[in-house]
């Protein structure tokens, strides 16, 4: 067999222009405090972190490696693992068009809607099969978007209640789609109903399943992972913050936790309820290498495989549709706003070309609500988180530092020196 080759590393140098880099940026005051991480799956090459707890009061001091942050859609990658123990475990198939109708009933039962005549709903029996594995990819139908849909309009006749509010739950995701099943691909709240399959299939609540079937698997036990903001975690929590007249200012934003007690959080959105430090999330993304790797850990490598393969059911638009979504959040390389160079796996975006910022095809990657961003570079074998806590609607001025940052990184590495 071939000696394997030396792991990456980061040259002084590079470590140096990154620490340059980080200070200045954040010194722009175009966004509030920065984390940076880069890593193997057993070693970490660079942090960096840098800004005030809130933007422009340095009295409430800096953040640092115990700060906590609001995940968001970070969380999406969590439980789409918990789904793929639950698969590796034979207890659930990703194309089993009966296990949505029998463990998830009440999203089965949903008609597509189509739009209104007049004031009256117009609705449509769904006539293709719904499955976990159109959950995982975004292409159930089940849809965040209301703004230009019709369902704006069955929101505002029905009284629905948005997810975001205090006290929100399941009726809160409980609505109409808008397409049949694997036909298009439209992100939404498919993996917070795969969080509840979880719950049912398992019998422990997401917090309880993700403590002992994943946290306690990493190195360090991802100790300040939590759906429950509690006073400790509320304590060491960064500011988040919003963008008003092209300034940075603090802003509770659309889910403000840090008023809101354990009891407040009734149901455990497996899309997008995490909170937790950047080091206990890129300690996960390092084990999920990892396992990847071959290691055991908490999938086997067989199954970490298909963190990285395409999953996106054939035909219809989602490949465009995903490469819409990109767009809107902010990517800035035209392969992934065509679609053209990604796809979806059970759990993250995949580029299916090498990027010119640096990151090697057959990588995954996902981010939050609140501009954190992480990727898993298999073929480079590193891992890395980059963030802040900023929710603005336009993802390209974060875009364009999650850029610079990986050009920076790989800029910095070098692949198979020995040391």
């Amino acid at each position: 067999m071939p000696a394997p080759k030396p792991p990456p590393h980061l040259t002084q140098e590079g470590k140096r222009a990154l620490d340059a880099w980080l200070k200045a940026e954040v010194a722009k005051g175009e966004h509030p405090a920065m984390f940076a991480i880069v890593a193997t799956s057993s070693e970490v090459l660079y942090e960096g972190v840098r800004g005030d707890r809130v933007f422009g009061q340095p009295e409430k001091g800096r953040v640092d490696w115990d700060t906590t942050l609001q995940l968001w859609s970070m969380t999406k990658l969590v439980t789409s693992v918990a789904c793929l123990q639950l698969m590796e475990a034979g207890k659930v198939d990703v194309d089993d068009g009966q296990l949505i109708e029998t463990i998830l009933p009440e999203l089965a039962k949903q008609p597509i809607l189509l739009g209104y005549e007049g004031d009256k709903p117009v609705f449509k029996k769904r006539t293709l099969p719904l499955t976990l594995r159109h959950l995982l990819t975004h292409t159930c139908g089940s849809t965040y978007t209301l703004e230009g849909t019709p369902l704006a309009k069955w929101a505002a006749q029905t009284g629905h209640r948005s997810w975001l509010a205090k006290g929100a739950k399941l009726d809160s995701i409980t609505r109409p789609l808008l397409f049949e099943p694997g036909t298009a691909f439209e992100y939404g709240h498919g993996i917070d109903w795969a969080g509840l399959l979880v719950e049912r299939v398992s019998g422990l609540t997401l917090e309880d399943y993700f403590r002992r079937h994943i946290w306690s698997h990493v190195p360090g036990e991802c100790r300040s992972m939590t759906f429950y903001p509690t006073p400790r975690s509320k304590r060491r929590m960064m500011g988040m913050h919003g963008r008003v007249g092209g300034k940075v200012v603090p802003d509770p934003g659309w889910r403000d936790v840090t008023v809101w007690h354990a009891m407040d959080i009734k149901f455990r959105f497996g899309g997008a309820g995490l909170i937790g430090t950047a080091r206990d999330y890129t300690a996960f993304l390092q084990h999920l290498l990892a396992c990847y790797q071959g290691r055991q850990g908490v999938v086997r490598p067989e199954t970490a495989a298909l963190l990285f393969e395409d999953a996106l059911p054939k035909g219809g638009t989602c490949r465009t549709d995903l490469g819409r979504t990109l767009h809107e959040l902010g990517f800035s390389l035209p392969g992934w706003r065509t679609g053209e160079e990604v796809t979806h796996s059970l759990a993250m975006c995949v580029n299916t070309a090498d990027s010119p910022n640096g990151r090697r095809a057959g990588s995954v990657t996902w981010g939050g609500a609140a501009k954190t961003q992480q990727w898993i570079d298999p073929s480079t074998g590193i891992v890395a988180f980059f963030g802040t806590q900023l929710l603005e609607l336009d993802g390209r001025p974060f875009g364009r530092e999650l850029d610079a940052f990986e050009r920076k990184v790989y800029g910095a590495l070098e692949v198979g020196a020995k040391l």
